[in-house]
């Protein structure tokens, strides 16, 4: 059985992100689908993010992903 982890990383504009996911990208046990920029869509109003459950089955049940 495999065990599947969802991270993740979130960074500042130039705080080397995007560098840290392409080194990421290369690592053959690391699946790494791009910059999340819809993730702020889903915030909540007090800054806080729903739980990873949610976001999943955002990602699976979105035709964008």
């Amino acid at each position: 059985m495999e065990n599947h982890q969802l991270i993740f990383i979130c960074g500042a504009l130039r705080s080397g992100s995007t560098m840290l996911r392409l080194m990421l990208d290369h690592h053959p046990n690391i699946v790494n689908p791009g910059e999340f920029d819809f993730l702020f869509d889903y915030m909540y109003e007090d800054g806080s993010f729903p739980s990873t459950d949610k976001l999943l089955r955002v990602a699976k049940t979105q035709s964008h992903f």
